[in-house]
């Protein structure tokens, strides 16, 4: 096992935030940070015993860039056999009706797709921030 992979591991245990049987979301938004959390995941599902399936945000702020990188994440989750999920939010349009920057309305609304992706598909949700996905 990789010592990242070791490392990873560690705290995921140390912090119990994750349990056997649960299916995780990881959400990857296709750069190395993201990517290198799926492949550790990936790597830590048959150790820990829980499913896992990853998730690609568009939030509609670099247009040129979307394609390309969802295609990436995609791709990465059927080569490594896992489900995969996407869906695009108006971040823009978010921040102007709620008066809020765009970073905070992204996170807002990047949460509530994962929060309800995962409900959809049987993750389950700590009540405090959701610690059932990963966000890298």
């Amino acid at each position: 096992m990789h010592p990242l992979e070791k490392k990873t591991l560690k705290v995921i245990r140390q912090e119990s935030l994750l349990h056997v049987g649960e299916k995780v979301i990881a959400a990857v938004s296709a750069g190395p940070d993201s990517m290198a959390l799926l492949h550790i995941l990936v790597r830590l599902a048959p150790v820990m015993n829980f499913t896992l399936a990853a998730a690609y945000v568009n939030h509609g702020l670099r247009p040129a860039e979307v394609k390309k990188e969802k295609a990436l994440v995609e791709t990465a989750a059927h080569r490594h056999g896992i489900d995969f999920f996407s869906g695009t939010v108006d971040v823009k349009g978010f921040a102007a009706s709620q008066k809020i920057s765009i970073e905070h309305a992204a996170r807002l609304l990047r949460y509530d797709f994962l929060k309800k992706t995962a409900l959809a598909s049987g993750a389950i949700l700590q009540t405090t921030r959701p610690k059932k996905f990963f966000c890298a």
